[in-house]
């Protein structure tokens, strides 16, 4: 016995990320589902990437903020506390769009900007340059938080899966 508590979900031994899941699990940062499971596979959304990174950094929740859209919502005090600290940033229309999904290129920045990572300008993926978050992406390929696919890209479009995201989180917090 390892003697440190494990969260033990039951939807996540043998996944790549169980190791991630149950150290962000026991550091507090995240937690699982209503249902008891963890889901691995599903989408992190705006919103729960907000209350990962304040928990993370230990960010008091702050009580009002400038969106529109999130007044009352599970994660509005997590995510007032990322938007005041510079790591998140809404939409054009004043909105957060806490329950859409986080993309892998979003993830960077949120991630990128929490760290205080300098901007990369050049990386090696193929399907990154000329994008919005190009610079943060390569930062945190460059500090080891994010690799890229096999075929040389880093799929910026694509949604982070709340099991990539433990491993985001222990790479770039609790590594």
């Amino acid at each position: 016995a390892t003697g440190r508590q494990l969260a033990s979900f039951p939807d996540i031994p043998q996944t790549t990320h169980e190791r991630n899941i149950e150290t962000v699990t026991v550091a507090g940062i995240a937690g699982g589902m209503t249902n008891g499971l963890f889901a691995p596979a599903g989408a992190v959304t705006r919103g729960q990437m907000a209350t990962f990174l304040a928990r993370a950094l230990d960010l008091a929740p702050v009580a009002s903020g400038t969106f529109s859209d999130v007044a009352g919502t599970a994660h509005a005090g997590n995510i007032n506390a990322v938007a005041a600290a510079g790591i998140a940033g809404g939409y054009s229309d004043g909105t957060y769009r806490p329950n859409e999904p986080v993309s892998r290129g979003q993830m960077a920045t949120f991630i990128a900007r929490a760290l205080e990572l300098a901007p990369v300008s050049e990386g090696g993926f193929s399907d990154v340059a000329g994008t919005t978050h190009a610079e943060n992406i390569n930062a945190v390929a460059a500090a080891g938080i994010a690799g890229g696919y096999s075929d040389g890209t880093y799929r910026p479009g694509t949604e982070v899966n709340r099991g990539q995201m433990a491993t985001f989180i222990v790479r770039g917090f609790l590594g």
